[in-house]
C-alpha cells in the first residue's frame, strides 16, 4: 500500500467554493423622478424657445432633409439608368418626338423654352419648329409681332435667330 506523498500537487485555497466571479452586481441606482409631468404649457415654452432663437437644435431637420436630398439622389440615378437600359423606340406621338430632337440639338440656357412658347403661341407643333427652317422663321416672326409681353418677345427673336444656324445648317 502507497504511503500518501507529503506534497500536495496543488494548493487549496482557503474558500474553494467562492469565486469572485460569482458576485453579482448591485442593481443601478433607481432613476431621479422627473419634478412633475410634462403639460402643454411645457410644450409652448419649448417651442417659444425654437422660435425666439434660444434652443438651436436643428439635427432632426437636418436629418431629414439629409435623407430626403438621399431619396432623391437615389431616385435620380434610377431614372436615369433606366432610360439607357431601355432601346430606343420610336416616338409615339408630337410631344414624345419633340423631346427626342430636342434633346439632340444642344440649345442654350433659356432658348428651349423660348421655342416652346413660340409653338404654342402660333398653335404650331414644337417638332415642326425644329425640322423646318421656314416654318420656323413664319412662327418666329409672327410671334415676335404679338403685342403682350412685347420686350421679352423682342428679346427672344434674337435669341431664336441665333439659334437657327445650330438648328439648320
Amino acid at each position: 500500500m502507497p504511503t500518501p506523498s507529503r506534497h500536495l500537487h496543488f494548493l487549496p485555497l482557503p474558500l474553494a467554493q467562492y469565486s469572485s466571479y460569482d458576485d453579482v452586481p448591485p442593481p443601478p441606482p433607481p432613476a431621479p423622478a422627473a419634478p412633475h409631468a410634462m403639460s402643454f404649457s411645457d410644450l409652448q415654452q419649448g417651442l417659444r424657445d425654437v422660435n425666439s432663437g434660444k434652443v438651436n437644435d436643428n439635427t432632426f431637420r437636418n436629418g431629414i432633409l439629409a435623407l430626403l436630398a438621399l431619396l432623391a439622389l437615389f431616385v435620380l440615378i434610377i431614372q436615369f439608368r433606366q432610360r439607357h437600359k431601355t432601346p430606343a423606340a420610336p416616338p409615339e406621338s408630337l410631344g414624345s418626338l419633340g423631346r427626342h430632337l430636342g434633346r439632340l440639338v444642344h440649345f442654350p440656357l433659356g432658348t428651349k423654352l423660348l421655342l416652346k412658347w413660340v409653338a404654342r403661341s402660333t398653335t404650331t407643333p414644337y417638332p415642326a419648329l425644329l425640322l423646318s427652317s421656314e416654318l420656323f422663321d413664319n412662327c418666329v416672326d409672327r410671334w415676335a409681332h404679338q403685342p403682350t409681353f412685347a420686350v421679352a418677345r423682342n428679346w427672344g427673336r434674337g435669341r431664336l435667330q441665333c439659334l437657327r444656324p445650330i438648328l439648320f445648317d
